[in-house]
Protein backbone atom coordinates (compact mmCIF):
# COMPACT_ATOMS: atom_id res chain seq x y z
CA UNK A 1 0.00 0.00 0.00
CA UNK A 2 1.35 3.42 -0.74
CA UNK A 3 0.93 6.48 1.58
CA UNK A 4 -0.33 9.46 -0.04
CA UNK A 5 0.11 13.10 1.50
CA UNK A 6 -3.71 14.85 2.34
CA UNK A 7 -4.31 18.31 2.25
CA UNK A 8 -7.34 17.49 4.84
CA UNK A 9 -8.87 14.32 6.16
CA UNK A 10 -11.16 13.02 3.54
CA UNK A 11 -14.93 11.84 4.09
CA UNK A 12 -17.79 9.50 2.99
CA UNK A 13 -19.05 13.04 1.03
CA UNK A 14 -16.03 12.57 -0.84
CA UNK A 15 -15.55 9.31 -1.40
CA UNK A 16 -19.10 9.15 -2.79
CA UNK A 17 -18.09 12.33 -5.28
CA UNK A 18 -14.77 10.49 -6.45
CA UNK A 19 -14.34 10.02 -10.22
CA UNK A 20 -14.96 6.09 -11.37
CA UNK A 21 -11.82 4.63 -12.06
CA UNK A 22 -13.30 1.69 -11.49
CA UNK A 23 -11.63 0.47 -8.17
CA UNK A 24 -13.54 0.12 -4.43
CA UNK A 25 -12.16 2.30 -1.83
CA UNK A 26 -12.83 2.67 2.24
CA UNK A 27 -11.89 5.47 4.22
CA UNK A 28 -9.41 4.51 6.54
CA UNK A 29 -8.73 7.72 9.09
CA UNK A 30 -9.65 10.36 6.42
CA UNK A 31 -7.09 8.38 3.78
CA UNK A 32 -8.44 6.33 1.27
CA UNK A 33 -7.22 2.94 0.60
CA UNK A 34 -8.12 0.78 -2.47
CA UNK A 35 -10.32 -2.32 -1.53
CA UNK A 36 -8.25 -5.23 -3.42
CA UNK A 37 -9.91 -8.16 -5.06
CA UNK A 38 -10.81 -11.52 -2.88
CA UNK A 39 -9.80 -15.02 -3.62
CA UNK A 40 -12.07 -17.43 -4.86
CA UNK A 41 -12.42 -18.92 -1.42
CA UNK A 42 -13.35 -15.65 0.21
CA UNK A 43 -15.52 -14.66 -2.55
CA UNK A 44 -17.43 -17.81 -2.42
CA UNK A 45 -17.68 -17.89 0.97
CA UNK A 46 -18.71 -14.41 1.77
CA UNK A 47 -21.72 -14.96 -1.13
CA UNK A 48 -23.09 -18.15 0.39
CA UNK A 49 -23.22 -16.15 4.06
CA UNK A 50 -25.07 -13.87 2.16
CA UNK A 51 -27.69 -16.06 0.67
CA UNK A 52 -27.90 -17.58 3.69
CA UNK A 53 -28.65 -14.44 5.77
CA UNK A 54 -31.59 -13.44 3.12
CA UNK A 55 -32.93 -16.73 3.38
CA UNK A 56 -33.05 -16.17 6.84
CA UNK A 57 -34.39 -12.83 6.67
CA UNK A 58 -36.65 -13.26 3.99
CA UNK A 59 -38.24 -17.00 5.84
CA UNK A 60 -38.66 -14.94 8.84
CA UNK A 61 -40.06 -11.40 7.53
CA UNK A 62 -37.74 -9.64 9.44
CA UNK A 63 -37.04 -7.02 7.46
CA UNK A 64 -33.82 -4.45 6.79
CA UNK A 65 -30.74 -5.31 4.66
CA UNK A 66 -28.56 -8.30 3.60
CA UNK A 67 -25.32 -6.58 2.13
CA UNK A 68 -22.76 -8.26 0.22
CA UNK A 69 -19.34 -6.81 -0.27
CA UNK A 70 -20.27 -3.98 -1.66
CA UNK A 71 -22.13 -2.21 0.38
CA UNK A 72 -20.18 0.58 2.12
CA UNK A 73 -20.88 1.37 6.19
CA UNK A 74 -19.99 4.44 7.50
CA UNK A 75 -18.29 4.07 10.60
CA UNK A 76 -16.91 7.57 11.67
CA UNK A 77 -16.98 10.75 10.28
CA UNK A 78 -13.45 9.16 8.52
CA UNK A 79 -13.78 5.97 8.28
CA UNK A 80 -16.00 3.48 5.96
CA UNK A 81 -15.72 0.01 5.54
CA UNK A 82 -16.88 -2.83 3.21
CA UNK A 83 -17.93 -5.83 4.97
CA UNK A 84 -18.09 -9.36 3.55
CA UNK A 85 -21.58 -9.33 3.95
CA UNK A 86 -23.80 -7.54 6.98
CA UNK A 87 -27.03 -7.19 8.43
CA UNK A 88 -28.92 -4.14 9.12
CA UNK A 89 -31.85 -4.25 11.22
CA UNK A 90 -35.47 -2.84 9.31
CA UNK A 91 -35.29 -0.44 12.19
CA UNK A 92 -32.56 1.04 10.74
CA UNK A 93 -33.32 0.88 7.34
CA UNK A 94 -36.76 2.20 7.47
CA UNK A 95 -35.35 6.09 7.65
CA UNK A 96 -33.03 5.46 4.52
CA UNK A 97 -33.94 7.59 1.77
CA UNK A 98 -34.38 5.34 -1.51
CA UNK A 99 -31.12 7.03 -3.10
CA UNK A 100 -28.93 5.83 -0.04
CA UNK A 101 -25.21 5.62 -1.91
CA UNK A 102 -23.96 3.89 1.48
CA UNK A 103 -25.29 3.15 4.78
CA UNK A 104 -24.79 6.24 7.41
CA UNK A 105 -24.21 3.60 10.31
CA UNK A 106 -22.39 0.52 11.59
CA UNK A 107 -24.34 -2.30 10.20
CA UNK A 108 -26.26 -4.67 13.44
CA UNK A 109 -24.26 -7.68 12.08
CA UNK A 110 -21.16 -7.21 10.18
CA UNK A 111 -19.17 -10.50 8.93
CA UNK A 112 -15.53 -9.87 7.54
CA UNK A 113 -13.42 -12.75 6.37
CA UNK A 114 -9.96 -12.48 7.02
CA UNK A 115 -7.47 -11.88 3.32
CA UNK A 116 -3.93 -13.58 3.37
CA UNK A 117 -3.38 -9.50 3.63
CA UNK A 118 -4.16 -8.67 6.69
CA UNK A 119 -2.91 -10.04 10.52
CA UNK A 120 -5.09 -10.74 13.57
CA UNK A 121 -4.58 -7.47 14.66
CA UNK A 122 -6.23 -5.85 11.39
CA UNK A 123 -8.91 -7.53 12.10
CA UNK A 124 -9.37 -6.75 15.68
CA UNK A 125 -9.23 -3.54 14.90
CA UNK A 126 -12.20 -3.53 12.34
CA UNK A 127 -14.03 -5.54 15.04
CA UNK A 128 -13.69 -3.00 17.43
CA UNK A 129 -14.00 -0.04 14.96
CA UNK A 130 -17.34 -1.78 13.90
CA UNK A 131 -18.44 -2.12 17.98
CA UNK A 132 -17.56 1.06 18.90
CA UNK A 133 -19.44 2.77 15.63
CA UNK A 134 -22.65 1.06 16.84
CA UNK A 135 -22.62 -2.93 15.48
CA UNK A 136 -23.89 -5.22 17.86
CA UNK A 137 -22.17 -8.24 16.99
CA UNK A 138 -18.75 -8.78 14.48
CA UNK A 139 -17.76 -12.32 12.85
CA UNK A 140 -14.35 -12.19 11.82
CA UNK A 141 -13.86 -15.61 9.88
CA UNK A 142 -10.29 -16.90 9.77
CA UNK A 143 -10.34 -19.99 6.55
CA UNK A 144 -7.17 -20.71 7.02
CA UNK A 145 -7.50 -21.46 11.20
CA UNK A 146 -11.04 -22.62 10.53
CA UNK A 147 -12.17 -20.41 13.16
CA UNK A 148 -14.78 -17.48 13.88
CA UNK A 149 -14.03 -14.81 16.68
CA UNK A 150 -17.07 -13.02 17.84
CA UNK A 151 -17.25 -9.56 19.34
CA UNK A 152 -19.81 -8.41 21.04
CA UNK A 153 -21.07 -4.59 22.04
CA UNK A 154 -21.09 -5.15 25.42
CA UNK A 155 -17.08 -6.40 24.84
CA UNK A 156 -17.01 -9.86 25.04
CA UNK A 157 -14.68 -11.80 22.70
CA UNK A 158 -14.52 -15.41 22.04
CA UNK A 159 -13.22 -17.59 19.30
CA UNK A 160 -15.08 -20.56 17.92
CA UNK A 161 -13.75 -23.80 16.05
CA UNK A 162 -14.94 -25.92 13.42
CA UNK A 163 -16.57 -28.29 15.77
CA UNK A 164 -18.64 -25.15 17.83
CA UNK A 165 -21.85 -23.23 15.64
CA UNK A 166 -22.60 -19.39 15.26
CA UNK A 167 -25.54 -17.87 16.81
CA UNK A 168 -27.17 -14.51 15.76
CA UNK A 169 -27.89 -14.05 19.29
CA UNK A 170 -30.36 -10.75 19.63
CA UNK A 171 -29.75 -9.24 16.49
CA UNK A 172 -30.91 -12.37 14.35
CA UNK A 173 -32.94 -14.18 17.03
CA UNK A 174 -33.09 -17.97 16.00
CA UNK A 175 -30.14 -17.70 13.46
CA UNK A 176 -27.47 -20.52 13.72
CA UNK A 177 -25.02 -22.25 11.64
CA UNK A 178 -22.53 -24.73 12.37
CA UNK A 179 -18.95 -24.09 11.12
CA UNK A 180 -18.27 -27.18 10.09
CA UNK A 181 -21.17 -25.99 7.52
CA UNK A 182 -19.84 -23.00 6.87
CA UNK A 183 -16.06 -24.16 6.15
CA UNK A 184 -17.53 -27.07 4.31
CA UNK A 185 -18.50 -24.47 1.53
CA UNK A 186 -15.06 -24.13 0.69
CA UNK A 187 -13.21 -27.04 1.52
CA UNK A 188 -11.23 -28.26 -1.24
CA UNK A 189 -10.42 -24.55 -2.98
Amino acid sequence: MTSQILERLLTPHDLVNLANDGKRYELHQGGLVEVGTSSRKHSKLGAWLVMTLLLFVDAHALGGDVSGADGTFQLTAFDTSVPDAAYVSAAKTTALPPDTVFYPFAPDLAIEIKSPSQSKRDMQLLAVLYINAGSRLVWCIDTKAENVTVYRANGERFTLSREDGLDGEDVLPGFTVELEQLFAVIDGI
